[in-house]
């Protein structure tokens, strides 16, 4: 009897063991394991660079690193009643490479003087590959700041969307590389002092779509601006814009005067189509002040 009773035993063992590794099987949980420490490590990986998830919907890392965004993200600081504004909150991109895909998901930027700042130790590159669309956007029409300030470092973007009251500023001797995505608002892209190069992708602008002051250089290979609608023009040169492809086209400001390209500064053109576009002295290319051609 006593036999049959650690036979059984044993037999009971056995089949609760082969439970377990099916289990574990199916799952992928390790028996032993903690299922939320599990959960967290969900693999995502484009353009050769593995992603870890962000799931933080108030804040955005403190540490560069690779990031996908698991859910969406506002960045609002305490409302002031007195002014009746929001305190400025402002992302200071992490020293080093940033990698952060926004994976279908949007970052809400609150505040009049809130702003996500790229400083001269660090890079941040932007893509997206959610199935719908999704952006970095300005949440306040009358914002006093450029949404993204590009402060000597290095801004890439190659897909989603940033879109702002004003966009994206770059000074300090930052750098903008734009490869893909979109760069849309009253005002989309100003070079006040370094380099814009702009491969692929739109800007569409109900403003200024790229302006360029006298430290500025703007190299345009590829991509189209399109779509400003305003008394400024589609591009405005106070420094430099080379241009070797790409297309501006469709714009109408019948208010400008000086063209949908006006140039103070000087441009090179080697490239490219300037068509389709509406301004109060002519469409195409304004020559100002001490511009050249």
């Amino acid at each position: 009897f006593m036999n049959q009773k650690k036979k059984f035993g044993r037999k009971v063992i056995s089949y609760v063991l082969a439970l377990v590794m099916v289990f574990s099987t199916m799952t992928g949980i390790v028996p032993g394991t903690s299922l939320t420490a599990q959960a967290d490590v969900t693999p995502h990986e484009h353009n050769d660079i593995t992603f870890q998830v962000w799931d933080n919907s108030i804040s955005l890392p403190t540490e560069a690193g690779n990031y996908y965004l698991g859910c969406d993200v506002t960045s609002q600081g305490e409302n002031n009643s007195e002014y009746n504004e929001y305190e400025p909150v402002n992302w200071l991109v992490p020293s080093g490479t940033t990698n952060l895909c926004l994976n279908g998901h949007s970052i809400h930027i609150v505040g009049k003087w809130s702003s996500i700042n790229v400083t001269s130790e660090s890079t941040l590159n932007i893509y997206d590959d959610g199935e719908t669309s999704s952006a970095i956007v300005q949440g306040d029409s009358d914002a006093e700041v450029s949404m993204i300030n590009v402060q000597g470092g290095q801004l890439n973007l190659y897909s989603g969307t940033l879109s702002g009251a004003f966009t994206v500023r770059i000074d300090e001797s930052g750098t903008f590389n734009m490869y893909g995505g979109n760069v849309q608002g009253s005002s989309s892209v100003y070079v006040e002092n370094g380099v814009f190069r702009l491969e692929g992708g739109q800007i569409k602008s109900t403003g200024q779509g790229v302006g360029v002051g006298d430290s500025g250089n703007f190299t345009m290979s590829g991509g189209k601006i399109t779509g400003s609608s305003s008394y400024q023009p589609a591009v405005g040169v106070s420094g430099t814009f080379t241009m070797s492809g790409g297309e501006i086209c469709n714009n109408n400001c019948p208010s400008n005067d000086w063209g949908t390209v006006s140039v103070g500064g000087t441009f090179n053109m080697e490239g490219g189509s300037i068509y389709g576009n509406i301004a109060g002295n002519g469409g195409g290319i304004g020559v100002v002040r001490n511009g050249t051609f």
